[in-house]
């Protein structure tokens, strides 16, 4: 039963393969009709499946490697799933409705371009390694991403839930009280009252906390409390109680990391100068304004 599904996957793929390969090779087929003829194993409704197509196969799904160990009884199914899949694909073409035909023969063209600007980039980029001197240089740069970022720890006095009008005034009432007191002790007081209010701390770089919270707490000074303030309808009274500078991780635990992330950087920086080295020789005109 798996071999059954790995065949038709294998035809499938094959399938949409064959589709794009005989379009863009359609002009090219009679031209090497001749030549054809020595590498010729099979012909689907005249069109040609060649050996070089069936190496080709069995190289991608081996690898160039191990293809040329296949028994030949394995050979003459991966050929059988190949004249399978070029029959399909025939068909498929056939039966296509115009503008979906048009819409491949743009998908082929821009997937053999890309394939074209690979190769092309492949030869000619050589990207500028990365060097000590710049792994050392980002790191003194950007030393708040290895640790020595400076972090502001806070608590807050929140109600539970969005208040509804009247129930604002008593809150607020309560919450303009707290400035000199224990937070966490005013708000067991204040629960008793059966009031939904709720305390808790943390720290203001915390990913969940809600950005108008996050701008409340970068304008605050150590131990200076906030107005009480509203966000989506709860209401809000927040202090920073402390700030605290983590250690930085050292350059020699962090060269790797580096150096990863400024490889693309190099490579991108490599492709910008010889885009803009090409481009020069190239004879441009744009024929509508877009």
């Amino acid at each position: 039963m798996s071999k059954k599904i790995s065949n038709m996957s294998l035809i499938i793929k094959r399938i949409l393969g064959l589709i794009s390969v005989s379009l863009l090779l359609a002009g090219c087929q009679q031209e090497k009709a001749a030549t054809e003829a020595v590498d010729v194993l099979v012909r689907v409704n005249g069109a040609p499946v060649t050996q070089a197509e069936l190496d080709y196969t069995l190289a991608r799904m081996l690898g160039p490697d191990k293809a040329y160990q296949i028994d030949a009884a394995t050979r003459k199914k991966v050929l059988q799933s190949l004249v399978m899949s070029r029959v399909m694909a025939q068909n498929a073409q056939k039966t296509m409705a115009k503008e979906d035909l048009k819409h491949l023969e743009q998908q082929v063209s821009d997937y053999k371009e890309q394939l074209l600007v690979k190769q092309y980039l492949r030869g000619h980029i050589k990207p500028q390694p990365v060097t000590q001197e710049m792994i050392k240089e980002y790191y003194e740069k950007h030393k708040d991403r290895f640790g020595g970022a400076l972090t502001r720890q806070f608590e807050m006095i929140t109600t539970t839930r969005a208040l509804q009008g009247n129930e604002r005034e008593p809150v607020l009432r309560q919450l303009e009280l707290a400035k000199n007191k224990n937070w966490k002790t005013y708000v067991q007081v204040l629960k008793q009252k059966h009031l939904p209010i709720a305390y808790r701390t943390g720290n203001a770089d915390e990913k969940l906390l809600h950005t108008s919270l996050r701008a409340m707490l970068a304008t605050l000074k150590i131990n200076e409390v906030s107005k009480p303030f509203f966000i989506e309808g709860r209401v809000y009274l927040v202090k920073v109680i402390r700030e605290k500078r983590q250690q930085t991780r050292p350059l020699n635990e962090v060269s790797a990391m580096i150096r990863q992330s400024l490889a693309p950087m190099q490579l991108q920086k490599a492709i910008a100068e010889i885009s803009a080295e090409i481009i020069k020789t190239a004879k441009i005109e744009y024929v509508k304004n877009n």
